[in-house]
């Protein structure tokens, strides 16, 4: 607006200017205002105004000056505000991806970001896509048996239909009777332990078993021939009872599958791999959390410690000619039925009471073992006394601490420990230990460097990983040569190895010869003293001497 003309005034010229532009005729009735009939002035009307919106409002003698009208004036709608970053992409992933496609490379410009970029926030963007809809699960779940089951009666039920087909020793029939319940509740464990079945032959009845125990477990999903990328992805899908035959060979030809195996032992165990998407890959979690049975030849040689540490082994043997079966091919599969209805009722009517539970496990048993147990042993408490106490056996017997794989570390600590007790003094020099380890024929000592004894060197290396190195240690007066002091390994005996017995358990003096004194195992008291059992006069010795 010009500076110096009323508003009112603009506008009443404005009003005229478009009437002269814009004349209308008169309506019928019409009121004479003094105009003419095309809406002009008369001739004897004085002239309009003249109004110059770009002049000085006033001169300097205070007059205003003329200002032409506008023509015409064009009403400009508001416009709308541009589009935000996330409402782009928001639209452009609602977009069919061959219709995105097209308008990417435009998009991606208007934005001022690469098409690579934009991709990714546009993939991200985009919900994940659920499982196609007829995409259903292999395994009918069994129906719950109508009645409540007896938890005692149902874990004798299944140890007989075992005791049918295989011939195994009570123990072990009795783990694999309690492993089968766990495998329907593994939602309320935080561990899922793998049951191993080996042997040292074929034909020991581990592939029955293996057959018998996949008739009766929950899920079970034979893949011994799958991929390891369909096994990751079946097992997050349908959580099922992972089983694997011929797992010395499946196995090595398929490495990746230990970490499957070692991962899923735990809940919230996830394999990482890469998966396509779109154009592009993104990381995956595959959650492998479940029950597995691994079967296969000399076990305890092709699996790594870690996955051993993991597993309940159990022993197959061959059966004698006098030990009848019944062929499992000829099995009724309402048998199976029956119990694997009977074990769905056992779920729904305990799985509370197995979430909180804290079952007591042996001490005999290793930190690893009880991790293993204790769904066995909190299946068992359901069960009554009697279950607990064939729990315990059973524990002892196939998990014992002389059942646990030893690495060669822990080998040569209690090969160590062997070789102190025999001896009647607390210190040794490392040639002398060399010598008595090299002695035993069957032990790795004697062949240990490609063939050779074991050299000082190697022993160093082994017994570093434990904090424990040689000294310059005095023997006699006159002879301080390199060696160690019992005291040494005191803290790693205690840490790495099972409690040394006193004496030979009473009643396994079996393979004695007759007339053989039983052997002691003499503890070494670390402070010095001499070992029970052997008092020598020139006990103490020499005060230590080391640098």
């Amino acid at each position: 607006m010009a500076r110096g003309i009323d508003k009112d005034t603009l506008w009443s010229a404005v009003e005229r200017e478009h009437a002269r532009a814009h004349p209308k005729e008169p309506s019928p009735g019409a009121v004479d205002d003094g105009t003419s009939a095309h809406g002009q002035p008369p001739p004897d009307a004085p002239p309009a105004p003249v109004i110059e919106a770009s002049a000085p409002a006033a001169q300097a003698d205070g007059q205003a000056q003329p200002v032409p009208a506008p023509v015409d004036l064009e009403v400009v709608e508001p416009s709308e505000p541009p589009e935000s970053d996330d409402a782009a992409i928001a639209r452009l992933a609602a977009m069919r991806p061959i219709d995105y496609d097209r308008v990417r490379r435009q998009e991606a410009e208007a934005l001022g970001v690469t098409v690579q970029a934009l991709d990714a926030e546009v993939r991200a963007a985009r919900p994940r896509q659920a499982p196609d809809a007829d995409d259903r699960s292999p395994f009918a779940d069994p129906v719950p048996w109508p009645d409540p089951v007896d938890p005692a009666e149902l874990l004798d039920q299944i140890a007989r239909t075992i005791r049918r087909f295989v011939v195994m020793g009570p123990e072990a029939v009795d783990t694999a009777s309690l492993w089968t319940p766990q495998t329907y509740l593994t939602d309320c464990f935080d561990i899922a332990p793998i049951l191993a079945d080996t042997s040292t032959e074929p034909g020991s009845g581990k592939t029955t078993l293996l057959s018998t125990l996949a008739r009766l477990c929950h899920r079970p999903l034979l893949a011994s021939h799958a991929s390891p990328s369909s096994i990751f992805r079946a097992v997050e899908r349908w959580q099922p009872t992972l089983i694997l035959d011929e797992g010395d060979t499946f196995l090595r030809q398929n490495p990746e599958l230990h970490g499957l195996l070692n991962a899923g032992h735990g809940r919230g165990g996830f394999v990482l791999r890469t998966v396509a998407r779109d154009d592009d890959f993104e990381p995956r979690a595959f959650d492998v959390f479940g029950p597995k049975l691994v079967s296969g030849n000399a076990l305890r040689q092709h699996l790594p410690g870690t996955t051993l540490t993991r597993c309940i082994i159990i022993d197959m043997h061959r059966r004698r000619p006098n030990e009848p079966v019944e062929r499992l091919r000829e099995a009724d599969p309402a048998t199976f039925e029956r119990i694997k209805s009977k074990l769905a009722r056992f779920k729904l009517d305990y799985a509370e009471q197995l979430r909180s539970a804290r079952p007591t496990l042996p001490d005999e048993l290793s930190d690893r073992a009880q991790d293993n147990w204790a769904p066995l042993f909190a299946i068992a408490e359901c069960a009554g006394p009697e279950w607990v106490e064939r729990a315990t056996k059973a524990a002892l017997k196939l998990s014992g601490a002389d059942k646990m794989p030893a690495s060669i570390g822990n080998q040569l600590l209690a090969d160590i420990r062997l070789v102190f007790a025999e001896r009647s003094g607390d210190r040794i020099s490392t040639v002398e230990l060399l010598e008595a380890l090299a002695k035993d024929a069957e032990r790795p000592w004697a062949t240990f460097d490609d063939g050779e004894r074991m050299t000082p060197r190697q022993l160093a290396q082994l017994l570093g990983a434990y904090g424990i190195r040689s000294k310059t240690v005095r023997l006699t007066e006159d002879y301080t040569p390199k060696g160690f002091l019992f005291k040494q390994f005191t803290d790693a005996f205690e840490r790495y190895l099972p409690p040394i017995p006193a004496a030979r358990a009473e009643g396994d003096d079996d393979d004695l010869a007759d007339g053989e004194p039983e052997q002691e195992f003499f503890r070494i008291d670390p402070l010095g003293s001499a070992p029970s059992g052997e008092a020598g006069d020139d006990w103490p010795p020499p005060e230590d001497d080391y640098v």
